[in-house]
């Protein structure tokens, strides 16, 4: 143990403590003293209205920050490469180049788009319909054929006179995924890479179209610096609808795959950057979606328009000699006709799935199954946090209801249940379908689940309706705590509204009962969709409610439901599990999946009925040798079966559930 100098000139002690020591303070140095002497204030009250004033002004800008617009993913404008930028132009905002944190000011988080986010938005809106000739152009010469590389240096082929048009050059970063390299005697791919190419634009063309017509989408509609292969961008979306939102991923990983061959994107001091492409990559993955929306528009409208011309042809009528232009429609996918007497579905309907939406005859009775058998469920895992903010609205949804028609049905059934109550003709008892309506969190509309009842979400799921073939038809955000019969109703009122006036539906929901006897008190459908339309559980939840409701309601006990199950909802939604995690465009990115799996579903759909064909002969055999076995004839069977539940269901009401167990618990004991 080392002991200092002082501790050691102490005397030494046999008994006891001895005598207390102290450390001797130590000495300050003279730079203490010239440089840690305090401020002497001449006048401290002038400096303290001073300090407040400057206080009181940083606490006023701060509340007008707040005040003013706020946007989502922050500020789009970002650094730029300074060897990429021309003398001319030094106002890129498309690349993503990492700041120090000392450079970059903290600032209150922005929930709502800004002015300088919805120029954007509505520059890029008007370049894109500039741009479909292009991409049509590019698809139609590279189909089948290996990815385009660009030249060096690109021409925009302007037709005008050189004199009349002043054209520009533009040094602009090419992202691709395969890359040809011509070696002597050989042409090899030697994986993915980026090169700079010098675009040549004018005033007739810009630099957009110049990319696109040669396989670049850029990623900022002017002033493009850095622009993606477009069979890259395909690959990404690929990978999306079979994985989930993976911008950030990758960037990531294209940056990384660049770096590990070489590649490598620095400023003008020869620093790598850590994330360069992570914001472009997003804008064009985006935009170049958009885009492909368009030109799907375009040729949809034209398929209609054809169809157009061949009915009026085929009904002797007069075929025009100019093909016009069809105004686009407001909603881009399942939605209510301007024609109220249809003879068909909807065209939308008919594309998602036409082996029960292209029947050749409507008015199928309802003991029959009826002509269409679709399926609606709720779903409370697919939440909107409100701090994630909301964008700007840039996509049409093909599946969504709009809030509008949502909120709309919600207000008619505020103003229905105001008014009194019909006589429910409902053959279950009440007490039963009160048992079911108090097990089933869904079916109270006003129960708050544990994740709502406060602000941290703005949206909290989703309501489904699909079709027997397990396809999605229409969807409707939930926006207010519990499973509303809101959605339901307004899932059905649009739903009937893009089918033939004299067609005939089964839905089958969780809660079936309930929402047939709130109907049938409340009014809450028209006459016209009441009387042709009949409810069902669900196959699976069918066994949680009472059985008086299940002899009315189960699917497996009602005529012409036959296998069907209405669980095609569940399966759908484990198919979108993966986008649970993901706040931002949530509408957009729900919306492009469920295209997906619609369009997945329709190509596997010969093999779904196939299999499904082989299950319900094979049942059949099997209920046949059943039949053979009990020596009765199917019409006795039906008679007993009608007496039974004539019986079961002719219970009086106070015959409740707990009479009932007690009832059983008896006979137990009994033996």
């Amino acid at each position: 143990m080392v002991i200092s100098h002082e501790r050691g000139k102490q005397p030494a002690s046999r008994n006891g403590l001895g005598n207390n020591f102290q450390s001797p303070k130590r000495k300050r140095s003279s730079y203490y003293k010239t440089t840690k002497t305090a401020w002497k204030i001449f006048n401290p009250e002038s400096e303290k209205r001073n300090l407040m004033m400057q206080m009181a002004e940083m606490y006023a800008g701060k509340r007008g920050d707040s005040a003013k617009a706020r946007v989502v993913s922050g500020n789009h404008v970002s650094h730029v490469l300074p060897d990429l930028l021309l003398e001319e132009d030094r106002g890129a905002v498309d690349l993503d180049v990492g700041t120090s944190p000392s450079a970059v000011n903290a600032s209150p988080k922005r929930l709502a788009p800004d002015q300088s986010e919805r120029n954007l938005y509505a520059t890029w809106n008007s370049l894109l319909p500039t741009l479909v000739e292009d991409i049509l152009s590019y698809t139609s010469a590279t189909v089948g054929l290996p990815e385009r590389v660009a030249e060096s240096a690109l021409s925009s082929n302007c037709q005008a006179v050189p004199q009349n048009c002043v054209t520009k050059t533009t040094q602009v970063l090419c992202l691709y995924l395969n890359r040809e390299w011509e070696i002597p005697r050989t042409l090899a791919y030697l994986g993915a890479d980026f090169k700079f190419v010098l675009v040549q634009s004018c005033n007739c063309r810009t630099i957009a179209q110049v990319l696109v017509h040669n396989g670049l989408f850029p990623t900022a509609p002017s002033q493009a610096r850095m622009a993606i292969s477009i069979d890259l961008l395909d690959f990404y979306t690929a990978l999306f609808e079979r994985s989930c939102d993976g911008v950030n991923a990758m960037a990531a990983a294209l940056n990384s795959h660049y770096s590990r061959r070489g590649f490598y994107l620095v400023d003008a001091k020869g620093q790598k950057y850590r994330e360069p492409f992570r914001k472009g990559f997003g804008y064009a993955a985006q935009w170049l979606d958009k885009l492909k929306d368009i030109v799907s528009k375009r040729v949809d409208n034209a398929l209609q328009d054809a169809d157009r011309c061949a009915e009026v042809a085929k009904n002797g009528g007069r075929m025009p000699s100019q093909v016009t232009e069809v105004p686009k429609p407001h909603m881009h996918g399942p939605g209510p006709s301007e024609d109220s007497h249809l003879s068909e579905c909807s065209r939308s309907l008919r594309l998602l799935c036409p082996a029960c939406l292209s029947p050749n005859s409507f008015g199928k009775s309802l003991l029959e199954g009826g002509d269409f058998l679709v399926c609606t469920d709720g779903n409370f895992h697919h939440r909107h946090l409100t701090s994630a903010g909301s964008g700007i609205p840039f996509h049409q949804p093909k599946h969504l209801v709009p809030k509008e028609f949502v909120d709309k049905v919600g207000e008619d059934i505020r103003l229905a249940r105001g008014r009194p109550r019909r006589t429910a003709k409902s053959v279950v008892p009440d007490d039963a379908i009160n048992e079911c309506e108090n097990a089933h969190k869904a079916a109270n509309g006003d129960k708050k689940k544990s994740n709502t009842g406060n602000a941290r979400y703005d949206a909290q799921g989703y309501m489904s309706l699909i079709c027997r073939h397990d396809i999605p038809l229409l969807f409707a955000n939930i926006d207010t705590p519990g499973e509303q019969q809101k959605y339901a109703i307004a899932l059905i009122k649009w739903f009937f509204e893009c089918i033939p006036n004299n067609a005939t539906a089964t839905v089958l929901y969780d809660v079936g009962c309930v929402l047939d006897r709130s109907i049938q008190l409340f009014g809450l459908l028209p006459e016209a969709i009441r009387s042709r339309i009949q409810f069902a559980t669900t196959a699976m939840h069918a066994y949680g409610h009472q059985w008086a409701c299940q002899l009315v309601y189960n699917p497996r006990l009602c005529k012409g439901l036959g296998l069907t199950d209405g669980e095609g909802v569940e399966r759908v939604w484990s198919r979108l599990t993966k986008l649970i995690p993901i706040a931002a465009r949530r509408i957009w990115l729900t919306d492009r999946q469920l295209s997906f799996i619609a369009s997945e579903s329709l190509e596997d759909l010969g093999d779904w009925i196939k299999r499904r064909f082989a299950t319900a002969n094979s049942r059949e055999d099997k209920a046949e040798q059943a039949l053979l076995r009990f020596g009765k004839t199917v019409g006795e069977l039906e008679e007993q079966w009608e007496l039974q539940k004539k019986t079961q269901l002719s219970l009086p009401p106070s015959c409740t559930s707990e009479k009932t167990k007690e009832l059983d618990a008896l006979l137990s004991l009994q033996g």
